[in-house]
């Protein structure tokens, strides 16, 4: 359900991003991802 919900939001964006133009939401998906990743993955240890 949470993706989904995550596939639904970033098409949203890239519709409001690129109103004229097709933008692939692998695009939005992917920039989504690659911050989550690097969040997830950082170490908090300091």
């Amino acid at each position: 359900m949470i993706g989904v919900l995550a596939l639904i939001w970033a098409d949203v964006i890239a519709r409001l991003i690129m109103a004229s133009e097709d933008m692939p939401i692998g695009i939005v998906t992917g920039l989504v991802g690659g911050l989550a990743f690097i969040l997830i993955t950082r170490d908090n240890d300091g």
